[in-house]
């Protein structure tokens, strides 16, 4: 798949601090870009079937928003770039969901998708406890944390309790 991506050093004018991995590597990052040029031929060799096996297994159920954000990046002549987190979907409540860009730029299928997944992971945990779906949903409890949060729990020792040190 790289034949159809660009490293980020190719499109950008200043030098960024954080290292670039060109890739998804946690939440809230930047992956792949792939460039208007790319765009068409990435299409095309999907119709075609060149990729078709290769993307069908690697998206599943995300194949569609992604094949239509290519469309959308062919007719208008633009690239595209992977990114996690830019909509943060709370699947306890879709009013609640956040987006950290201009919102007519994101694909509301990719939310519903998310919520839908989370919809049948709350129905196997509910499954699996012997609980009522309805009764998981009421005191279900949605927590965003941000990354490396939770690495910075640290369990206080017996010392640390007792003195505060």
């Amino acid at each position: 798949m790289s034949a159809y991506t660009a490293s980020f050093s190719e499109i950008l004018s200043e030098k960024i601090e954080n290292p670039i991995h060109n890739r998804i590597i946690e939440n809230y990052c930047g992956g792949v870009y792939i460039p208007c040029e790319s765009v068409s031929k990435l299409l095309a060799d999907y119709q075609s079937g060149v990729v078709r096996e290769v993307l069908d297994d690697f998206f599943e159920q995300n194949l569609p928003p992604f094949l239509k954000a290519l469309t959308f990046a062919k007719e208008h002549q633009l690239g595209l770039l992977e990114a996690t987190e830019v909509v943060e979907v709370n699947p306890i409540s879709l009013n609640e969901t956040v987006c950290y860009s201009n919102l007519m730029n994101c694909d509301r299928d990719g939310a519903y998708i998310y919520a839908e997944t989370a919809k049948m992971q709350i129905e196997a945990f509910a499954k699996a406890q012997n609980m009522d779906v309805q009764e998981v949903m009421e005191n279900a409890v949605y927590k965003k944390t941000s990354p490396g949060e939770a690495d910075k729990k640290v369990k206080k020792g017996l010392w640390k309790k007792l003195f505060g040190k």
